[in-house]
């Protein structure tokens, strides 16, 4: 495995030291750890697993595994991509894309960032250009404020993946990704960790991984300040506390408080289109619907006052304001002493990590061959999912926020029911 030196600096120029934790973390991890270095548990076989019998032993024990020649689902498509036909279908799609410097070796992350659209990126790739990556995109949001779950260019190329995959059914996407670029010399993510489950499958060039489990996180040097580790692995940093499955800890009351108020305007609107209509007690009817909408929305305001107010500032707690994301390590995965788990991953493999699982990626692909115009890049495709907190293959969740609010997705028009991004 080779590794390229990621080493954050001070305005000085100087390497940016670690910065003293202000208090010892919380420890609940139940899953599986790392005793010796070794390499990651592959399933090999004609046939995808069954979706029950894979959340059995990897999902609810929260171990990686890699899937050799697999795809997540029968309508999974994006396997077939090309240069040619990404060109095709999304060229005309707005994309971020981060120039890397020329001449020195940086982690990503670390370049700038253009906006231009996917059929430039494609011929900067086609051309065998290497400073140019397209890493995860700004989704955005509808107009209700709910995340977008695709952002470009996958919003282009919606029909040739599913959004919940059969392998992974019961689990709630948060987002898909896809990831290009070129390097022949090879380049590093920088040591970090996801705070969702990931299905990484690689579509083109080649992926090397280390793994570390989430429980060392309290001694991976993180730029934030770990405080908290779930038994499923979510890593809480300081000032941001959340449950295991990743939803704030008022989230199921928030959710009720929000389905209250949307009835309350719905009645309301009925009362007002009533009174329009002449009907008996309409206007009674108006009176209480607009009381009601009053009190439920000082309720949400004295709510949001409460939240405000009892944010971890001001107990001791220093919240970590540096530029870097918190859940980044200020070093490489090549200066830290503790057992590990390795694979590599080629085109048609998939990768399952539980969220937490510290990680660096080595992506590369080969040297251009003389005698083929096959352009050489490095591809891959993610689904990130809200981290499961209990052990059942049904009822992956202890609450039902995520399915709720995933079927409100559905309902609102940010996702179909079958399961296809909306145009």
């Amino acid at each position: 495995f080779r590794h390229v030196r990621v080493e954050a600096m001070a305005h000085d120029g100087a390497p940016m030291k670690k910065r003293k934790r202000e208090r010892s973390a919380s420890n609940q991890y139940q899953g599986t750890t790392v005793e010796s270095t070794g390499p990651v548990i592959e399933e090999r076989g004609e046939k995808r697993p069954e979706a029950d019998t894979f959340f059995r032993k990897y999902v609810a024990e929260r171990t990686p595994v890699v899937l050799r020649k697999c795809v997540p689902d029968d309508a999974f498509r994006a396997n077939q991509w090309n240069l040619p036909r990404l060109k095709e279908k999304a060229g005309e799609v707005d994309v971020r894309v981060e120039l890397r410097t020329a001449g020195k070796e940086r982690g990503f992350g670390e370049g700038n960032f253009i906006h231009t659209n996917l059929a430039a990126l494609v011929d900067q790739l086609a051309a065998g250009e290497q400073k140019w990556y397209m890493t995860t995109q700004d989704a955005g949001e509808n107009d209700e404020g709910r995340p977008a779950l695709l952002g470009p260019p996958l919003n282009a190329l919606r029909e040739d993946f599913p959004l919940r995959p059969e392998l992974l059914r019961t689990l709630v996407p948060s987002t898909l990704n896809v990831w290009m670029g070129s390097s022949t010399t090879g380049t590093s993510s920088g040591l970090h960790h996801d705070q969702h489950d990931n299905l990484y499958c690689l579509l083109q060039g080649r992926k090397e991984f280390k793994l570390f489990s989430p429980n060392n996180a309290i001694v991976m040097p993180t730029y934030g300040d770990v405080v908290h580790i779930h038994p499923n692995g979510r890593i809480n940093y300081a000032g941001c506390p959340t449950r295991a499955d990743g939803a704030t800890l008022d989230a199921d009351e928030q959710w009720k408080a929000a389905c209250k108020q949307r009835k309350a305007e719905e009645e309301l609107a009925d009362a007002e289109k009533a009174l329009e209509q002449g009907k008996e007690g309409a206007e009674q009817r108006l009176a209480e619907a607009e009381q009601n909408l009053e009190s439920l929305l000082d309720e949400a305001l004295d709510q949001e006052a409460f939240s405000a107010g009892t944010d971890e500032e001001g107990d001791g707690t220093e919240i970590h304001t540096a530029k870097e994301p918190e859940h980044f390590c200020d070093r490489n995965s090549e200066s830290i002493d503790l057992p590990y788990l390795h694979c590599t991953l080629h085109p048609g493999d998939m990768l399952y990590l539980p969220a937490g699982w510290f990680h660096e990626v080595y992506s590369s692909n080969p040297h251009r061959s003389a005698d083929t115009a096959e352009a050489s890049y490095h591809m891959a495709f993610n689904y990130w999912f809200h981290p499961p907190d209990t052990k059942e293959f049904h009822h992956p969740y202890e609450s039902t926020y995520w399915e709720e609010e995933w079927t409100e997705r559905c309902v609102s028009g940010v996702v179909q029911p079958d399961c296809t991004a909306t145009v």
